[in-house]
């Protein structure tokens, strides 16, 4: 907004210049047709008085020798009328140039001839040439001077085979008077005219590099203005692209546990009559925790819509932080206890009680440890709670979440907290998540006029730091709310796409594979492509399609505990034997131990997903004749979107094989 301000500023200074510069332009040349060269306006009073110095001269010379009335007649209508006839003509002129510069050769050709009729005297000879040559030689150089001299001989010539070419040295005292002062008072008209033309000149040559560095001015402005929008544009592109990963992430990640809720559901419908009371019990934990988890992910984007429009509630009531501290860590011990992690919980005693919002408090360091837990194996994570009085700034709360994991680059905590991106963005993310749950944090910490700090190295772990007001005032808290809503509409940095590594795993006694081209389907050909939720009578159908019989062996490939039990329990309800995996490494070290008969394949799987996982297992000579079943939340073009990207393929579902004995 700045730079367009200046640029409207600059460019009405420039149209305000050039405005007054036609003003003052057509002030100027008032006294002739805006046609009329300028060289008429200015020779013309300088006629004036150059034939006004020759009258008087030529008039004292020729009263002295008594020449005829007639010879006095002309040199006195000379000296009063050619000027104006002189500037008549070339003003109405259609080439004024030419007829000035005309009217100048008739100059040299007066010049001449009355130097020939006073029979070259000095005096006046000197004042016609020097006067003549001057005006000539500032007009035109000497390409101009070459030819009035030429007519100044020629108006000799013709005036001296009349009157006779005699050489009078002699004059009257007045005469030589006369033409001094003559030559004087005509180099001063010429030199003032000369000087008042040379300021004009000056004074648009000034007001032209005004207009000049106005305009680069303007055009400075309007190239700043077009990187801005350009700049705006591309931040827009990329918050779009951040958004569209984001809902394709979302999507996956509702998918999951909704799949999870309608599988468990639809088992307890079909074998209620067969299962004891434990195990329906533990089916409806595991609906309950996968409507639970949903019902998180909501809340999230409802948070984050929340805090963008500005319409956050946040509490301010009094609270214990140590009591709230010991609950999360109860909470959150199991979550932190997956990979193997202790918990380590550390309260001073005198954090006291804090005025807040303790739901938010709650949920930051849920996230937190949460966030710790899943990027720290065999670790320590560490939660601290201490109390800190600040200069001019009150009491403080500062709690502090520091794990023993693998760090992170400061390119990777340039982006952590922004809504929408994840340290690892590509579908193949090793830890799963909606890339929302830092933003919130932080979003709810300043939202109760704090922030979030993140301090962090490769190899060295991870610590984030909390810090908020103990007991912060009304008038804070509104200006909290209004910039975190602001401060959610950031735009967030990209990385190229991930790429996962790729092994080629050969079993032992496998044939060497065969060019991509020649495996049967192609490289990424696939039996089935399912949606999620799945349909289980149609997954139930294509079972039995390729294991009419029964008793075959699969191979579920799911990192969803909830949706691989599911799937594990339907085949094994159809006849066959199963065997798991959470992730496309894993899933290839089980097919190096037994080949399956059949392959049930997700795609959006830590470290290597199914779109990798089924280009290695391809590659295998002896591996290519099995069916993949691919069962994703994506729809068949997003698959290959991802497919064509990395391999110029497609997952091309080919004809189920023949049913294998």
């Amino acid at each position: 907004m700045v730079a367009r301000g200046e640029m409207t500023q600059s460019l009405e200074r420039a149209a305000t210049i050039t405005l007054s510069d036609g003003v003052n332009t057509a002030t100027g040349r008032a006294a002739a047709s805006p046609s009329v060269h300028p060289l008429v306006a200015l020779d013309y009073p300088i006629r004036i008085a150059g034939h006004a110095i020759f009258m008087v001269c030529i008039g004292s010379l020729l009263l002295a020798r008594s020449a005829p009335m007639a010879v006095a007649v002309v040199a006195l209508l000379q000296g009063l009328a050619w000027p104006h006839a002189a500037f008549l003509l070339a003003r109405h002129s259609r080439n004024s140039k030419r007829t000035e510069l005309i009217n100048l050769g008739f100059d040299g050709f007066l010049a001449g001839a009355w130097s020939a009729y006073a029979h070259f005297n000095p005096w006046t000879s000197t004042l016609y040439f020097s006067a003549l040559l001057l005006a000539f030689l500032s007009v035109g150089g000497v390409r101009l001077a070459l030819p009035a001299i030429a007519a100044t001989g020629v108006g000799a010539l013709a005036v001296g085979s009349v009157v006779g070419f005699d050489f009078e040295a002699a004059g009257p005292p007045i005469t030589a008077a006369l033409c001094i002062t003559g030559i004087v008072i005509y180099a001063i008209v010429f030199g003032i005219k000369s000087h008042s033309q040379a300021k004009g000149l000056v004074a648009n040559r000034r007001l032209s590099q005004e207009q000049s560095r106005h305009i680069q001015e303007a055009n400075r402005l309007l190239a700043l203005a077009r990187d801005e929008s350009t700049a705006a544009q591309a931040r827009a592109e990329e918050a779009n692209q951040a958004k569209s990963l984001f809902l394709a992430n979302m999507s996956h990640e509702l998918r999951t546990p909704l799949n999870a809720i309608i599988g468990y559901a639809e088992m307890l419908q079909e074998e209620v009559s067969e299962l004891d009371a434990a195990q329906i019990e533990r089916d409806l934990l595991k609906i309950s925790g996968a409507g639970k988890h949903l019902l998180g992910l909501i809340n999230e984007v409802l948070d984050l819509s929340k805090i963008e429009a500005g319409k956050m509630d946040v509490a301010r009531e009094p609270f214990d932080l140590a009591q709230v501290v010991r609950e999360v860590a109860s909470t959150a011990e199991r979550v932190v206890a997956q990979h193997g992690n202790a918990l380590l919980i550390r309260v001073a005693d005198d954090v006291g009680t804090v005025i807040g919002d303790a739901t938010k408090v709650r949920q930051i360091l849920l996230n937190l440890l949460s966030n710790a837990g899943k990027f720290t194996k065999q670790g320590t994570v560490t939660l601290e709670a201490d109390r800190r009085e600040y200069e001019g700034r009150g009491a403080w709360v500062v709690l502090r979440v520091r794990d023993t994991g693998a760090g992170m680059a400061p390119e990777q905590q340039a982006r952590l907290f922004q809504a929408f991106t994840q340290v690892d963005a590509g579908l193949a993310r090793k830890h799963g998540g909606t890339g929302l749950g830092l933003a919130l944090s932080r979003r709810f910490a300043r939202l109760m006029g704090g922030d979030i700090d993140v301090e962090s190295e490769p190899g060295s772990g991870t610590t984030f730091t909390v810090k908020i007001p103990a007991q912060p005032s009304d008038v804070a808290l509104s200006y909290a709310v209004h910039d975190a809503a602001r401060d959610t509409r950031s735009f967030p940095i990209f990385r190229p796409p991930y790429t996962a590594e790729m092994p080629l795993p050969e079993p032992a006694g496998a044939e060497p594979a065969p060019p991509a081209d020649a495996a049967p389907g192609g490289i990424l050909s696939t039996a089935e492509f399912l949606g999620k939720p799945v349909d289980r009578e149609r997954l139930t159908r294509l079972l039995r399609t390729f294991r009419p019989g029964g008793a075959g062996h699969a191979l579920v490939v799911e990192d969803d505990a909830a949706m691989r039990d599911i799937l594990c329990r339907v085949l094994e309800r159809e006849g066959w034997r199963v065997d798991e995996a959470a992730s496309g490494r894993a899933a290839l070290a089980c097919i190096r131990a037994r080949v399956p008969d059949l392959v049930l394949l997700d795609l959006m799987m830590p470290e290597m997903d199914g779109v990798d996982f089924l280009a290695s297992f391809r590659l295998v000579q002896a591996w290519q004749a099995v069916p993949v079943v691919v069962i994703t939340a994506k729809t068949l073009a997003e698959a290959n979107l991802i497919s064509v990207e990395r391999y110029a393929a497609e997952l091309s579902p080919a004809a189920p094989p023949a049913v294998r004995a």
